[in-house]
């Protein structure tokens, strides 16, 4: 009878022990999927190893290294291809990142436009193929950077109507813009920018009339997947 206790004590024993660890075991599954969420953050990238390394930068972090399937943009029109090495960086600084092209070996990554704590998806800007022989140490070829009170849309000078392929500049300021006005954005998707490329739409050497509009094709604008950042008035 004693022995048949002691048994039934064991197993009351086990199961309670078995009961506290399912708590942590649900929060790190918890985790574990946050975490993939992050790694992961759009469709088509897939995070591949961490055998590279960012010398160090200010102002810019690597995220993760890994290759995407889907649309190559880095040259300026979308074209499919298939396990391209990318990256996705972040700027952890304060200033806007107009310009920064990352090394290693013979890849190369440009990116443009990156606004503080945002991160973006670059692919390799010859389309190169991810191999699991891919590693080394990323050095910053050069890093450009733009304080962000030179960063705005002129809300005072131009209001700006977006829609899918164009933008509609109309000059609010009461006299006349001479030289050029550009508007640039970037894609978006899943909360993360896509491609280093950015793209512009504008109007170009010319003179922007007092109370006048222009309408302008931007062939890579959505109202969904796009991001106006700044609009620059290099005439003023």
């Amino acid at each position: 009878m004693k022995n048949k206790n002691i048994k039934k004590q064991k197993k009351n024993e086990k199961e309670e022990k078995k009961a506290a660890l399912w708590p942590l075991l649900i929060g790190a599954a918890v985790l574990a999927a946050v975490a993939v969420v992050l790694i992961s953050p759009r469709k088509g990238y897939t995070q591949r190893g961490n055998d590279v390394m960012l010398a160090q930068t200010d102002g810019l972090r690597l995220c993760s290294v890994g290759s995407y399937t889907g649309d190559f943009v880095e040259q300026g029109k979308e074209e499919p291809a298939a396990n391209v090495l990318s990256i996705v960086v972040e700027n952890t600084g304060r200033q806007m990142i107009q310009k920064a092209v990352l090394t290693v070996g013979q890849a190369r990554f440009v990116l443009t436009w990156l606004p503080p704590g945002a991160q973006c998806l670059v692919q390799e800007q010859s389309a190169m193929t991810w191999t699991r022989h891919f590693s080394g140490v990323m050095q910053a070829e050069s890093v450009q950077t733009l304080p962000m009170e030179q960063v705005t849309l002129h809300p005072e000078t131009v209001a700006l109507t977006a829609t899918d392929g164009e933008i509609v500049l109309e000059n609010i300021s009461g006299q006349d813009i001479p030289g050029s006005v550009r508007v640039w954005y970037k894609t978006v998707e899943d909360g993360l920018l896509f491609g280093g490329v950015s793209y512009q739409a504008g109007v170009d050497d010319g003179v922007l009339t007092a109370d006048s509009t222009a309408t302008i094709a931007a062939s890579h604008y959505s109202q969904e997947r796009s991001r106006i950042l700044l609009v620059e008035l290099t005439g003023s």
